[in-house]
Parts: structure tokens; C-alpha cells; sequence
């Protein structure tokens, strides 16, 4: 029993001895290469859970609890430093520490950008579409907000540039020639334009001074560019006017490209001066297909059908204008309908060969077929006033004058084929 307590006494004087055992500690300076102190330095005892950072005047302190051991010193920009300590326990060490700039070079790096400089044209931002709210859902109403191009109605795709007609824009998609309906004469009328903007992958426009190869129109060319997708997709987008779904595929040796889009803006028109039963539906499938059959030479279709119907029922209309002192209102009755149908189908077959990366030839056959229809036959009331413009009563006064009173008739029957 006795020597028992003597081990267990032993044992206990032996952990009060290494706990009592005085820790190392090492102070100093941290510099650089100019003798000048290094702030925010990391000071760690490897090996150990110390570790500490310099101050503004690059002093640090760090403890050691065993006699033998390592400090590593690091800072982002600077080689890091490590320094092996073998001291007595209790030591107190002063060890100034200057840290190396690590340079590192780097390879250089070229910028190339081509240009041609004897083109006049601008490059569209592709991603800006999905952002720009458009009433129209057509691609082309993103022009509008390029130099030189103006817009008369939001729910045309129509624009004019420099001044020049509506009918004088050109429009090419891989270098195919896009043509339009004729008999379209308002934007309620418009449906989808030929662009599909989910296909688009680059579209550059000029508004004048374009080359030869785009043909004699006289304001502008808006040139399309449906290229290889870079992976698989499938798309589908929708909203209060607009729905379309879209895939895009790759194979080995080929792509495709296919589109459906239907549009139906009643939302939009019913809210205009005119009232009356809205009913418009339009719809179009767009699909590109490309075969390589070498590097060098490939093949490709690019076909489209595009579906238009436009019924309007007018009931009523009534519009104010005139200036402070004048106010008038027109009120407008009508009978009769409107029926409108616009149907285009669209087929081109390219064939492209390129010996040489500075030589291409190709080879385009396309189709445009168009069948337009118009029919409306609307009778028209109408009574013009000039009301009193007092601004605390609502919608104006009072009839103060009748300016006249009477009737219109228009009626249509125009096809093309």
C-alpha cells in the first residue's frame, strides 16, 4: 500500500512539472527588402495552434510550448520565410525577419481585334433582347434605340432610318434576303416579324454606306447570323403576348435550328381609343438545318411559314385633342368588321464551299410565296365637339359648340398573291 502512494505521488509531481514548464517566447520586427515594416504578417508555430499577425510597426510576440520547433512567416506578395528554433525552456528570443518580394512575371498576353475599317456598321448586343421590354415581341424593335433610326408606332416592326421610307431597310439572315407582307397598313395588323431572336447568335446593322453585296436599298441593311449552337437546348418561353418554344441540336456531322412562336397582343390593342372586339392570332415555324459534308463545303435549309389572322369589331371611339384654350372630342360609332388573313411561306437552299480561309463561294436559291387578304366593312358616326376645358371637372366639361356631325364608310376587298 505504501509504495502504491509512492507511484501515485510521483506521478502526480511529474504533470505538475510539465505544466509548470515555462513556455519559449519569440518577439521581433518583420521587413521588407528596404527595411521598412510589414503590417498584417502571418506568424505561425508549425505544428501548434499559435499563430499571430504583425501590427502597424510589423511587431509581432508568438509562444512555444515545446523547446524545438518551427515559425513560418507569410504575407500575399511576399515569399514566405521559415525559421527552425532549438531553445531551453522559459527562453526569451528577439528574431528580426525580412521578407523577399515575390515577382512573378507574367507571359504576355496578346489583344487582336479585326475590323474592317471601310464598313459602316454596328455590332447588336444579342443579350440585350431578353432585357428590353417590346410590346411587338420583334427583334427589330431594338433598332430604335441606334443612331439614325425612329419609330412611329410601338407595335410595329417597321422603322425608318435617315428619313427614308419604311419599305427601304434590307434584311438578310445568313446572307438570304428576308422579304415582308405588302398590305400591312397598321401595327395592330403586324405579327411576327421573320426574326426569331432565340435563333439569332450575331446581328450587326449599318444605316448607310453598307456593301455592295446587300443590293440597292437606300437606307439600311440589318444583316442576321443563325450559326451552330455551342450545346443542346431546349427553350420555352412564354408571357401575356407572347409564347415560343425553341430547340437547338447538334449532331456529328450537322445542327438544327427550329422554332415555333405564337403571339396574341388583344391585351395591348384593347386598351387603344378605338374599342370594339379584338381577335388577333399569329403564329410561325422557323427551322435551319446545316449538313457539312466537309470542312470545306456544307449545305443548308432555312424554311419558314408564317401564319397571320386579324378580326376587329369596332364599337366606339373617342379621342381628345386640341391645345389649353381648345379642347375637342370626337365620338365615333361604328358598324361593320374587319378580317384580315396574311400567310407566307419562305424556303432558301444554300450551298457553301471554302477552298481557302480568305476565299468563300456560295451558292443561294430561294423561294417567297405570300397570299394577303383584306376585307373590312365599317360604317362610321361620328360628332365633333369642343368641350369645356375647366381642370377640376373629370374628362373636361360640358359641350360648349358642335363643330359638325356626319358619317364614313370605308370598304375593301384587296388580295395579293
Amino acid at each position: 500500500m505504501l509504495k502504491f502512494r509512492l507511484i501515485l505521488f510521483l506521478l502526480i509531481a511529474s504533470c505538475s512539472f510539465a505544466v509548470a514548464q515555462p513556455l519559449v517566447r519569440i518577439s521581433g520586427i518583420v521587413y521588407n527588402q528596404e527595411k521598412l515594416p510589414l503590417s498584417q504578417v502571418t506568424v505561425i508555430v508549425l505544428g501548434q495552434a499559435q499563430s499571430t499577425v504583425t501590427d502597424e510597426f510589423g511587431v509581432y510576440t508568438i509562444y512555444s510550448k515545446s523547446k524545438t520547433f518551427s515559425i513560418k512567416y507569410t504575407l500575399l506578395g511576399y515569399q514566405p520565410k521559415i525559421l527552425k528554433f532549438n531553445e531551453h525552456s522559459g527562453a526569451r528570443i528577439t528574431q528580426q525577419i525580412s521578407l523577399v518580394a515575390n515577382i512573378n512575371e507574367l507571359e504576355q498576353v496578346d489583344i487582336t481585334d479585326k475590323q474592317n475599317q471601310l464598313s459602316n456598321t454596328t455590332t447588336i448586343n444579342i443579350a440585350d433582347v431578353a432585357s428590353m421590354p417590346l410590346v411587338s415581341g420583334n427583334f427589330e424593335t431594338m433598332l430604335k434605340t441606334l443612331p439614325g433610326v425612329s419609330t412611329n408606332n410601338e407595335l410595329s416592326a417597321q422603322y425608318s432610318v435617315r428619313g427614308g421610307n419604311f419599305d427601304e431597310n434590307l434584311i438578310y439572315i445568313n446572307d438570304i434576303e428576308i422579304n415582308r407582307p405588302v398590305l400591312i397598313r397598321n401595327g395592330q395588323q403586324e405579327g411576327l416579324s421573320f426574326i426569331n431572336a432565340e435563333l439569332v447568335s450575331k446581328a450587326k446593322f449599318s444605316a448607310g454606306g453598307f456593301e455592295a453585296k446587300y443590293g440597292d436599298k437606300l437606307s439600311s441593311v440589318l444583316d442576321i447570323r443563325y450559326d451552330k449552337p455551342d450545346s443542346n437546348q431546349t427553350i420555352l418561353s412564354t408571357s401575356l403576348l407572347n409564347t415560343s418554344l425553341t430547340t437547338k441540336q447538334i449532331f456529328k456531322h450537322s445542327f438544327l435550328l427550329a422554332g415555333l412562336r405564337y403571339k396574341n397582343n388583344a391585351n395591348v390593342l384593347i386598351k387603344q381609343d378605338e374599342k370594339g372586339s379584338y381577335s388577333p392570332n399569329f403564329g410561325d415555324v422557323q427551322v435551319l438545318y446545316q449538313y457539312d459534308i466537309s470542312p470545306k463545303f456544307n449545305i443548308s435549309f432555312l424554311g419558314n411559314l408564317n401564319l397571320g389572322q386579324f378580326k376587329l369589331v369596332p364599337t366606339n371611339r373617342e379621342t381628345q385633342f386640341g391645345t389649353l384654350n381648345t379642347t375637342l372630342r370626337l365620338n365615333v360609332d361604328y358598324t361593320g368588321q374587319e378580317i384580315d388573313d396574311y400567310q407566307t411561306f419562305g424556303t432558301a437552299i444554300t450551298a457553301t464551299y471554302a477552298p481557302k480561309p480568305n476565299l468563300v463561294i456560295k451558292f443561294i436559291n430561294s423561294y417567297f410565296n405570300t397570299i394577303e387578304r383584306e376585307r373590312f366593312d365599317i360604317d362610321g358616326r361620328y360628332i365633333f365637339d369642343e368641350v369645356d376645358n375647366s381642370f377640376p371637372l373629370e374628362n373636361f366639361g360640358p359641350i360648349t359648340k358642335n363643330k359638325g356631325i356626319g358619317s364614313y364608310y370605308n370598304y375593301g376587298r384587296n388580295s395579293l398573291n
